[in-house]
């Protein structure tokens, strides 16, 4: 395996170039070019890399999601009430913010559920769930 890997990556493929060689063939003029599907070279090269950055760290990142929300919890809970009325520059008010951000978990909870991961059941009250931990 280790060798398939090197060799998609580094040198000769069965599919042709390697992922680093195309990559050095770009010119500086290219990566940010998309085609008609919004697919860019840069964009392809950053979800490469997220993707094995992701591999390795989705226990940390699941951490991080928690230690995130916590931060924000703490930080809505000291703000001051007579602000939340308030808009900072050409913005919705800091309540707007908030409950954005809660909306937003709202979201991406549907996003993940909807996926169609292998592993999601239906509990009994028929939301999906899965042990991620």
């Amino acid at each position: 395996m280790l060798d398939y890997l090197e060799s998609v990556f580094y040198g000769r493929s069965w599919h042709g170039a390697s992922l680093l060689k195309t990559v050095r063939e770009l010119d500086l003029d290219q990566p940010t070019m998309e085609n008609d599907k919004g697919f860019s070279p840069w964009k392809i090269v950053l979800h490469c890399d997220y993707w094995k950055f992701e591999v390795c760290n989705w226990k940390a990142d699941k951490r991080l999601l928690e230690d995130q929300r916590s931060l924000l919890r703490e930080a809505v809970r000291r703000f001051p009430a007579a602000r939340l009325d308030n808009a900072p520059a050409d913005s919705v008010s800091y309540a707007g913010c908030i409950l954005g951000a809660a909306a937003r978990d709202v979201c991406h909870a549907a996003h993940l559920r909807n996926l169609g991961v292998i592993g999601f059941q239906v509990s009994r009250r028929g939301s999906q769930e899965r042990n991620l931990r």
